[in-house]
């Protein structure tokens, strides 16, 4: 064997050496976190005004489509909200037919969109849909209906890692606040006759007073309201809004340039989907509530791991390829 031959199996061991140290690093550092927290972009705020602001003065970083993108979502839910008595009544109400729409699902099927239309289109076949998919198609109603209305989600002490619940907040004026919607459990919150939003149902849990909280559910649900609260003390220390709320612009250039492929992409699982939009379009904004209750999410150190190990594998297969190359001419 020649000395250039042996240098070069020794360069495909190191490599690969170095791919597999790289990959145990993200399974020890927590690989969903870590791999969310790479290619998401995140903004760790402190400051309660990037939580409690008028829709008025929107912060600049956040995005969202005019109500008049939803025109399909407000012809079919209109008449349901319109039985509605008063502003909050008639969002419980739009609530309670989102959930609706997923009572007689098939266990065997999930829902795999991402975007309102599909997101319908799939409870409708009885698919299974999470708290993700019932949150995104409660925003497409509400928005529809002219309401101002963000995503938000809850992390625990499981960060980004995929054990998190997603819920809506609407902007409702009276009172002047946002409040919490959850659509998989098809239940809101009050204190003393004051719907909660997101950040004072975290205040409660931390104050020692969530017991205090009264929970409005009517079924169809997922969890029964007893239990609920438990769950919520779970996830309350990581708190997050999304950013993108821009739904119908973003289901329209998600994939950039290969937008074309949209069809050939959608079934891919959802990290390699988020991986492809984050190489071809922009980032996916997660503003994190950062206080002393909180973990930091570390995105840099994530994505250098994430880049060691992408660049050592490349490395590693066009050395392979080279030395094949080589050794069978």
């Amino acid at each position: 064997m020649s000395r250039a031959m042996l240098i070069r199996r020794r360069v495909v061991l190191v490599l690969l050496l170095e791919s597999l140290l790289s990959s145990a690093l993200l399974y020890f550092l927590d690989l969903p976190h870590g791999f969310r927290a790479a290619i998401l972009r995140i903004r760790e705020v402190g400051d309660r005004s990037e939580f409690e602001w008028n829709p008025q003065n929107a912060p600049a970083w956040f995005r969202s489509d005019p109500p008049e993108r939803y025109g399909d979502f407000r012809s079919e839910i209109e008449k349901i909200a319109a039985k509605g008595s008063g502003r909050l009544e008639q969002t419980v109400s739009v609530m309670n037919y989102t959930r609706s729409l997923g009572e007689a699902f098939r266990r065997d099927r999930s829902v795999v969109a991402d975007f309102p239309a599909a997101v319908r289109e799939q409870l409708g076949q009885g698919y299974h849909g999470h708290c993700g998919h019932y949150s995104i198609l409660l925003f497409a109603y509400l928005r529809g209906l002219g309401s101002d209305v963000r995503l938000a989600g809850m992390d625990g002490e499981d960060l980004l890692g995929g054990d998190g619940h997603t819920v809506v907040e609407v902007w409702l004026n009276p009172p002047g606040k946002w409040i919490l919607l959850d659509p998989l459990n098809n239940a809101f919150f009050t204190w003393k006759e004051t719907p909660l939003s997101l950040l004072e149902i975290r205040e409660m849990a931390y104050g020692g007073s969530l017991g205090q909280m009264e929970i409005h559910q009517r079924p169809p649900y997922t969890i029964p309201g007893h239990e609920l609260a438990d769950y919520y003390g779970r996830l309350l220390s990581n708190i997050e809004l999304a950013g993108d709320n821009h739904l119908i612009s973003k289901e329209e250039t998600r994939f950039g340039l290969l937008q074309g492929l949209a069809p050939l992409f959608d079934p891919l699982p959802r990290f390699l989907k988020r991986g492809l939009e984050k190489l071809l379009t922009e980032d996916h904004l997660c503003v994190h509530y950062l206080d002393a209750h909180a973990t930091p999410y570390r995105p840099a150190r994530y994505r250098i791991l994430l880049g060691l190990l992408a660049a050592s594998l490349i490395a590693s297969v066009l050395a392979i390829s080279r030395l094949l190359a080589n050794q069978f001419p």
